[in-house]
């Protein structure tokens, strides 16, 4: 027998045996088909997932530290200075500060509340308050920053500059805007040494950003920034106990940091079961962050493949055991 008289009895048998050859056929495509959507969802989502870390940057240290009987940021201001000292090894380290209280931001005739959850919040039949995403991506906040503000999060500027050290030593009235603060207020055109009034008092523009457009985190591009010198006018001199410190490469990162931890068990010593005695602090790197959500995606990415490979498997079973069944008639 040649190949076309093989292929003349195929055909002879699938036309005889629509039905079997219709499911047959239905089973390889619902198989295949799933295989390859299970796929490429796992790998538009651990793309997406990368994605954040891209945006947010590397060699960026989070560092949280707060003491329990800190009256007056004395422990956060020791964290900041001791940075300052590895200029060696960092580009610039900043607080990453909230200020928590409502507040507004006007230019000309716009009037745009900050740090306001009821101005955007949609009224619920029980009485609560109800904020959709759409409103929390428009929802305007201040932020505390030192000249490094920019650096440290990996945010460029679209125009204008950076506070200077002076601006944030004396605590001069400026600020820095982020995309959708700066569209909200002046549109498209430039807000650069404008001057806005926050809380009734006057700030000049210096600069503002380019959009970030994190899905995850909207608010990186929402934010007002102000030299972290005001916290204790704008925001009750709050606790600052969260810092952003920017390093110079992979290897002065991890120095860095091993610093930074040193320097931590000093102010705040562990205790013999390894807890902290008077305070609590956290130290970590976007790098390593990074490194678990690699290995995380590369689990799943594994689990999906032996899925795959099963579901496979199984479905070629089926379809050799129809091909045995016909063949045998």
């Amino acid at each position: 027998m040649n190949l076309w008289q093989a292929f003349k009895m195929a055909f002879k048998s699938i036309a005889m045996k629509k039905t079997r050859s219709f499911l047959t056929m239905l089973g390889i495509i619902i198989g295949v088909a799933s295989v390859v959507i299970m796929v490429s969802v796992m790998q538009g989502q651990a793309k997406k997932n990368m994605e954040y870390f891209d945006k947010m940057g590397d060699n960026k240290i989070n560092l949280w530290a707060y003491a329990y009987y800190d009256m007056d940021n004395e422990t956060g201001q020791q964290i900041f200075d001791y940075c300052l000292t590895l200029n060696d090894l960092i580009l610039g380290v900043t607080p990453d500060a909230e200020i928590n209280d409502k507040g507004t931001i006007q230019y000309g005739s716009k009037l745009i509340p900050v740090n306001d959850w009821e101005a955007f919040a949609t009224p619920t039949g029980g009485g609560g308050m109800m904020m959709d995403g759409d409103a929390y991506n428009k929802m305007l906040r201040f932020k505390l920053g030192s000249e490094s503000y920019g650096v440290c999060n990996n945010m460029t500027l679209a125009g204008g500059r950076e506070f200077t050290y002076l601006e944030v030593e004396k605590a001069l009235p400026v600020c820095v805007l982020g995309s959708v603060a700066k569209e909200q207020l002046f549109g498209f055109t430039d807000p650069v040494n404008e001057t806005v009034n926050i809380n009734g008092e006057p700030f000049q523009v210096v600069g503002y950003y380019e959009p970030m457009n994190l899905e995850w985190s909207p608010d990186f591009d929402n934010v007002i920034v102000v030299p972290y010198t005001f916290n204790r006018t704008m925001n009750n001199n709050y606790s600052m106990d969260s810092y952003i410190v920017k390093g110079r490469d992979a290897k002065a990162t991890v120095e860095a940091k091993t610093r930074i931890e040193a320097f931590l068990n000093g102010v705040m010593p562990l205790d013999e079961n390894g807890n902290r005695q008077n305070g609590y602090a956290y130290v970590g790197s976007n790098d390593s962050y990074a490194q678990e959500q690699e290995k995380a995606n590369l689990l799943e990415s594994l689990s999906m493949a032996a899925i795959a490979g099963i579901s496979l498997l199984v479905g070629g079973i089926g379809i050799m055991n129809i091909m045995l069944v016909t063949v045998t008639e």
